[in-house]
């Protein structure tokens, strides 16, 4: 082989290793996880079509974009078990997906007998799914968590179907919306209609989520809207103008809730009680926003996780650091800089008497937690190992704390 050809040869094989890491780190589609992922408490999954999930954590980082295999148009409402397996509709394609926890796919499809876009799921204290189907026979369906069909429910609708479903803490009442005014109740314990819970809202409603205390939020067209257990409006809430609010889930410090812009593609994160938007961003659909799933959320009939059941709070900057005492996953925002450094992670619970410590130690970080419940006091330290970050909480009373990240 002469040389000409020889360095003929190497800039071919050159060009084509170029070619090949160009294709890979910069494909025409968008990415998806080809490896095990780690999810936090608090991130936030957001169905933007083309048969994809996005998931971002709490301040709107791009973490990964999950693939259902379904190459549905439209991607709606997920729902995910205590377990932490997530369930996703897919309402172009007529069927389900099951993830794992880490991202990957566990059943596809998951279910049978959708007959008109399943919508939305939530899942109850056995681990069973339910379906909201707005066309069709517009029945709700129930699986089990291997999606075996145990059941179906002839709910009377209205301007549509079932599209929307939560379950009470009673694991009987199911509330919906049929894309009208009204909220309505059925019984899927005795198979029984029951009285609408509300009726005469602002606009077209959709998502909902149930709040512990009976309160039930909803997403209204242009609005939010939040009721009393007994149905009445006592809140509303407007994001943004000119907005078509769609998606809505609880957030699992139980103070916020998030929502979403079906067409605009911009998520938000909302203070239940002042009606503050605490975040926002834009998830960039492929088509629409149709649905948001927070890992952790809380719902009143089972699945979504434990959330945070510790909350430490400063004394006098309000840091805050939220903690699940099982898992040891934690969410951190501190007060002391500007703007408010929030940090996430997964730390080791060690159980000593009456309290525990929470600790997670590694090359971006050092993070030490303490607290007693039989006083109610709690203490933790974050620091980054070159110093250039410390942040303290002194609790001495973790009854009275707000919870809310300081703005």
């Amino acid at each position: 082989m002469s040389i000409r050809s020889a360095i003929s040869m190497i800039l071919v094989v050159a060009l084509l290793a170029f070619l090949l890491v160009v294709s890979v780190s910069f494909p025409g589609a968008p990415q998806t996880t080809a490896a095990q992922m780690t999810f936090a408490i608090g991130d936030v999954f957001a169905a933007v079509g083309s048969g994809r999930i996005k998931v971002f954590d709490p301040n709107g980082n791009l973490k990964a974009t999950l693939d259902t295999t379904s190459a549905s148009a439209f991607t709606t409402g997920m729902c995910f078990e205590a377990t932490m397996n997530l369930y996703g509709t897919n309402f172009s394609a007529n069927n389900m997906t099951k993830f794992n926890p880490d991202g990957t796919i566990s059943i596809h499809p998951f279910g049978s007998g959708f007959n008109a876009q399943p919508e939305s799921c939530i899942v109850d204290a056995q681990g069973n799914i339910y379906v909201g189907q707005p066309d069709g026979s517009r029945d709700i369906l129930k699986f089990s968590p291997s999606g075996a069909f145990l059941a179906s429910f002839d709910a009377v609708v209205t301007n549509r179907g079932t599209d929307w479903i939560d379950l009470a803490a009673d694991q009987c009442t199911m509330f919906y919306t049929s894309e009208g005014t009204t909220i309505k109740r059925f019984n899927v314990c005795t198979n029984t209609q029951l009285p609408d819970f509300a009726t005469g809202l602002p606009g077209a409603s959709f998502a909902l989520r149930i709040r512990q205390n009976g309160d039930v939020l909803v997403a209204s067209s242009a609005v939010a809207v939040r009721l009393n257990s007994s149905g009445q409006i006592v809140q509303t809430y407007t994001p943004a103008p000119n907005e078509f609010l769609f998606a809505l889930n609880l957030d699992p410090d139980g103070t916020s809730f998030w929502t979403a812009g079906l067409f605009s593609g911009a998520i938000y994160r909302v203070d239940i009680a002042t009606g503050n938007v605490i975040k926002t961003f834009n998830a960039t659909p492929f088509t629409q926003l149709a649905g948001l799933s927070i890992k952790g959320e809380i719902t009143s009939g089972g699945g979504g996780g434990p959330g945070f059941d510790v909350c430490l709070q400063n004394d006098t900057d309000g840091s805050v650091m939220k903690i699940n005492s099982t898992t040891g996953e934690y969410s951190w925002c501190c007060g002391a800089t500007f703007p408010v450094f929030t940090l996430t992670g997964t730390g080791t619970i060690t159980r000593k008497g009456s309290g525990f410590t929470l600790t997670d130690f590694r090359s971006d970080r050092r993070v030490l937690a303490q607290y007693d419940t039989s006083t109610n006091i709690g203490k933790a330290s974050l620091q980054s190992p070159q110093g250039t970050l410390r942040c303290t909480i002194q609790d001495r009373n973790i009854t009275n704390n707000s919870c809310n990240c300081p703005q």
